[in-house]
């Protein structure tokens, strides 16, 4: 014949697992939900902030490199601006940017260039900017 166990205690001991580990799960989903609560990232601002600091770099770098020699002949100055491209392009891919710049124009007041306007372009995976931007040449 079976015998039935009708211990109150194991019945109390068994309850009290079972709604300590349903405690548990129901923590855990609670601090999963409030943990993965995030505001969402405006991923521009990181394109935006990149494209500020090569603009204004890719402006110093070329002042640096064009003297009034260079201003003079238009091979030399078409040279000069493609190498600061390929340099800055070689930069910006360790980065995983896309950099390109096209020389749009050179406006002359006197005989020497004064102000180079180029069309800087700047790109990620998901955005790109571009600008046209005027370098004055000192």
């Amino acid at each position: 014949m079976m015998r039935k166990f009708s211990d109150k205690n194991g019945q109390l001991l068994v309850v009290a697992g079972v709604i300590v580990t349903i405690m548990i799960v129901v923590a855990s989903i609670a601090t999963i939900n409030i943990t993965s609560v995030t505001q969402p990232i405006d991923k521009t601002s990181f394109i935006r902030n990149e494209f500020e600091n090569v603009r204004s770099d890719f402006g110093y770098y070329l002042e640096d490199m064009l003297s009034s020699e260079v201003l003079s002949d238009s091979k030399e100055l078409n040279k000069v601006f493609n190498d600061s491209v390929g340099l800055f392009k070689f930069a910006e891919a360790r980065h995983n940017y896309y950099f390109d710049a096209e020389l749009v124009d050179v406006i002359a007041y006197s005989d020497v260039p004064d102000v180079l306007k180029v069309n800087l372009t700047l790109k990620d995976l998901d955005d790109s900017i571009s600008e046209y931007v005027y370098y004055y040449i000192n």
